[in-house]
């Protein structure tokens, strides 16, 4: 009988090797891990340390102690998501938190960053806290806690980002924006910015000054665009000025509206050609039969099309006449409402639908709507 390897000198390969194996351990998973042996220690400590993430006060104190006390740590965060709220911590914000974060933000080398609850307001004071921010290259601001919370507690204020050419310089390698629930502003800048975004995500963002399109100075690199805003008249124009710098390379197109004024389609004659766009989601827009044309001619090469909402203005007939026409000859998959706006807004009858699964079927499109029966 050989004696059994005891787990301290298992080969550093194997304990990789069993910690890649999973990509869902949890913390308190590594926790366990390190304290198994030394030769598991550099390893879990590589991913633990690696993506950060606090929602309060008290544990952003605690990573600073341990990182302050502890400097061969520091290298290994990589990726911080700090969105600590003193509102619902049930104490105000003292100032051995505000030195904590400042700590944390300036450990420097994130590729990561994603700011939240206080820490969304006037965001751009803990931005300018970063510290070696040139090797960021996703960065989201989250206001949606705020959000939630504005109105029902007393010194809540809402998330807001203000946005210049400091801040432009400061992140030239900056690639995933992502920003929600908060005020933006905008300033135009004095000089180019080398920033070149691959994808934009503005969800519930009220522009108070300036325009979308001065962010930046190079839109040709933006391949995916999601907008959702609560009203089509509040960002249609810093869409459309955005896609007549970004549409001949734009690959991904989502615009969403909760309340849409009838009459303000972005998608008519003047809309810029997207030549590159593969697919498009349009929910809540006011779509008409000329919208669906201006969209043939101008997205030839679309894959996948989404249009959903009450006020889509097309009957199954129409629909029906615009697969076949193949105006999208590429398209792949396409979904739409249950009914349109005109002449009643009111579900169509299976036997509406059965020119728009023929006009499919004949065309190798996929009909994204789930509940209808196949065609017999």
């Amino acid at each position: 009988m050989y004696p059994t390897p005891s787990l301290s000198r298992l080969d550093d390969d194997i304990v990789h090797l069993i910690l890649e194996s999973d990509s869902y351990w949890w913390p308190c998973d590594f926790q366990r891990l390190a304290l198994v042996s030394s030769v598991w220690l550099g390893p879990v400590r590589k991913r633990l340390y690696a993506s950060i993430t606090l929602r309060s006060f008290r544990p952003c104190r605690l990573l600073a102690n341990t990182l302050s006390e502890n400097s061969h740590l520091r290298k290994l965060v990589r990726d911080v998501d700090l969105r600590p709220s003193s509102e619902l911590d049930g104490y105000g914000f003292a100032v051995k938190d505000l030195e904590s974060l400042r700590f944390i933000l300036g450990l420097g080398g994130f590729r990561k960053v994603a700011l939240g609850g206080d820490l969304a307001v006037r965001s751009e004071r803990f931005l300018h806290s970063l510290v070696n921010s040139s090797a960021i290259t996703q960065l989201r601001i989250d206001g949606n806690q705020l959000c939630w919370a504005y109105g029902s507690l007393r010194n809540c204020r809402p998330a807001s980002l203000l946005w210049d050419d400091s801040m432009a310089a400061m992140l030239p390698s900056l690639e995933v924006l992502r920003l929600s629930n908060l005020i933006l502003e905008v300033t135009r800048p004095l000089s180019p910015s080398r920033i070149q975004l691959a994808e934009l995500s503005l969800d519930r963002v009220d522009i108070l000054s300036g325009y979308l399109h001065h962010m930046s100075g190079n839109w040709t690199t933006l391949r995916s665009l999601s907008v959702v805003a609560t009203s089509s008249s509040d960002l249609d124009l810093h869409v459309r000025l955005l896609l007549d710098r970004c549409g001949p390379c734009l690959e991904t197109l989502n615009y969403e509206v909760e309340d849409v004024r009838l009459d303000e389609a972005i998608f008519d004659d003047q809309f810029q050609p997207c030549p590159s766009l593969r697919e498009l989601r349009l929910d809540g827009l006011d779509v008409k039969p000329d919208t669906l044309s201006s969209i043939g001619q101008r997205c030839e090469n679309l894959q996948h099309l989404s249009v959903l909402g009450r006020v889509v203005r097309v009957t199954a007939q129409e629909w029906a006449s615009f697969i076949a026409s193949g105006a999208l000859p590429c398209l792949r998959q396409i979904t739409m409402p249950n009914g349109s706006l005109q002449p009643a807004s009111a579900r169509w009858p299976d036997a509406m639908w059965r020119p728009v699964l023929e006009a499919c079927s004949a065309r190798g499109i996929k009909l994204g709507n789930a509940f209808l029966r196949p065609l017999i």
